[in-house]
């Protein structure tokens, strides 16, 4: 006999199995959303390469029905076509609905596909002496048996090699997705999300160190604290009207009267800067710093708390002042800690479109910010540099969602191209932050 008793023992076996239920729990969870993640990339990728429908022309042949017993139909009426157009050979630019079965025997007959259908459909009337048939949706899958009637065949692929080609990376967008490109939006994201970050990181850690390192915990200190928290779950489109009254209208303080103001730095050329400012970079950027700066202080915070206290004392045993001792040991001991948060705030910054299409940034652009696509630019035009953050752009997520909501065909393998060229720029950043982060995890000897 057990020295517990039998029903410990089995209260015993029973948490046991609690614990291995629960792990199962979890692994069927972090299985799932993992499945769930390579569904959604595995669509994207497929989209992202298939060939899409085609335009075009194709020539129309009779279908290999059974006609035994019959023979060829003189005359074909097609009425309802969806998918595009019978015409003939040696006048394309007319459409026909009446034409002959000798006609698509000496191969006289075109079918010219308007993009719009995989397979087009039609209603056909087969004619043949006084005797007519009639036939309704006729396509793929749905021919008539036992007699020959016309077959439209599927429409070229628009793009044999997928979308995500060189010229789609360099072209602007265009209302034909056969056409369109993203060079815009990437450099206008990049633009977005570099002047974010330079506002953002420092802000951020900035508040981070003086409301954990210098600040007392009064009751001014807690309200502060307790309205960022609230920031961090606000909606993105609520920064966008803030952005947009603040940073686009400027408080309608410049509504009546449009103001150019002149601005010269050292040798560039003078700049005129617009007021307000509009949906320019720079509207965007401090908009997407808003967004982005709970997160950054919050997550700092945390860091600086992680450091342990006996790190601060040492430093102050040795002589070294508070600045010192923050400086030289604290934010390098919480820099990794920091780095995943800047890593997180970023991310969804780059990826947002709700606050920039409040602000009014244009889907439809045909430059760049500054007009620079290139290196040789900024040497020959160095001014360029300064002029870019007062200049309109587009972003990623703003194309992304306008080719989404494009009633043409083949726009959602050109948004697809766009995610997976959004998820390369996000995963580019992010990749360089974590190699920062590790060196700096490294050097940590504590």
């Amino acid at each position: 006999m057990s020295l517990h008793g039998e029903s410990y023992e089995r209260r015993l076996v029973w948490r046991h199995r609690m614990g291995q239920g629960f792990e199962w729990l979890c692994r069927l969870a972090t299985f799932g959303a993992l499945a769930m993640l390579f569904v959604l990339l595995a669509s994207i990728i497929t989209t992202t390469f298939s060939p899409g429908r085609g335009k075009g022309a194709v020539q129309v042949s009779l279908t290999a029905g059974d006609t035994e017993g019959t023979s060829t139909p003189a005359l074909f009426r097609v009425s309802n076509v969806l998918g595009g157009r019978f015409e003939f050979k040696d006048d394309p630019k007319k459409k026909i609905t009446e034409f002959s079965a000798a006609d698509v025997q000496a191969d006289r007959v075109l079918f010219d596909h308007d993009g719009r259908r995989g397979n087009p459909v039609f209603d056909l009337t087969v004619s043949h002496g006084e005797s007519q048939t009639s036939y309704t949706k006729i396509g793929p899958g749905n021919y008539p048996s036992g007699i020959a009637v016309p077959d439209a065949h599927s429409p070229p692929p628009a793009k044999n090699w997928g979308w995500l080609t060189w010229a789609f990376l360099t072209n602007f967008n265009s209302y034909d997705p056969l056409e369109a490109g993203i060079v815009a939006g990437l450099w206008g994201s990049v633009w977005l999300i570099g002047l974010t970050g330079l506002m953002a990181v420092p802000l951020g850690v900035g508040a981070a160190v003086y409301l954990e390192e210098y600040s007392k915990p009064t009751p001014l200190t807690k309200l502060i604290q307790l309205n960022i928290a609230n920031l961090a779950g606000v909606p993105s489109i609520v920064y966008g009207i803030l952005g947009f009254t603040v940073f686009s209208r400027m408080f309608g303080l410049f509504d009546r009267e449009k103001t150019v103001m002149s601005l010269k730095l050292f040798w560039f050329n003078s700049i005129d800067i617009p007021l307000p400012l509009g949906p320019v970079v720079l509207s965007g950027a401090c908009t997407l710093t808003l967004l982005s700066l709970p997160v950054i202080i919050i997550s700092s915070q945390e860091a600086l708390r992680s450091v342990p206290a006996s790190l601060r004392h040492a430093a102050y045993a040795l002589g070294a002042t508070k600045w010192q001792t923050i400086w030289h040991q604290v934010l390098p001991a919480s820099l990794p800690g920091i780095l995943t948060g800047v890593i997180l705030s970023l991310s969804r910054a780059i990826g947002e479109a709700a606050p920039l299409a409040v602000i009014g940034v244009a889907a439809q652009l045909s430059y760049t910010p500054g007009r620079i696509t290139g290196v040789g630019d900024v040497v020959q035009h160095p001014d360029k540099l300064i002029r870019a953050p007062f200049d309109r752009f587009t972003a990623l997520p703003i194309q992304v969602y306008s080719w989404i909501n494009e009633a043409a065909t083949n726009f959602e393998h050109v948004a697809a191209a766009g995610i997976l060229v959004l998820l390369a720029t996000l995963l580019t950043m992010n990749g360089t932050a974590i190699f920062i982060r590790q060196r700096f995890q490294q050097k940590i000897r504590w």
